[in-house]
C-alpha cells in the first residue's frame, strides 16, 4: 500500500517507534499519542533537534524503565530558497 503526503512550509513531520507511546511510568499510565503532539504543540517554533530534545525529556522524565526502543524523527518543511 502505498499513501502520499504533502507538506506545507513551516508544516511538521512527527514519526516514532512504538516504543514512544507505549512507554510507562510505574504506575502503568502510558506516554500515549497525544503527549508527543503536545510537545511538538508547544516547541512549533523551536529547531527541529530541539523539539526532539524536548519529546524525549518529557518522555524520561515520566519513564521509570526502557523495554522497548524510543525512537522519535522529527521534521520540517522549509521553502527552497527562491
Amino acid at each position: 500500500m502505498r499513501q502520499h503526503a504533502q507538506l506545507e512550509a513551516g508544516e511538521f513531520l512527527l514519526l516514532y517507534t512504538d516504543g514512544v507511546i507505549e512507554a510507562a511510568h510505574a504506575v502503568g499510565e502510558p506516554y500515549g499519542s497525544e503527549r508527543p503532539c503536545a510537545e511538538l504543540e508547544a516547541a512549533q517554533h523551536d529547531s527541529v533537534s530541539a523539539i526532539r530534545d524536548r519529546l524525549l525529556a518529557s518522555l524520561c522524565g515520566l519513564l521509570t524503565v526502557q523495554e522497548d526502543d524510543i525512537a522519535p524523527f522529527v521534521a520540517r518543511h522549509r521553502r527552497p530558497n527562491a
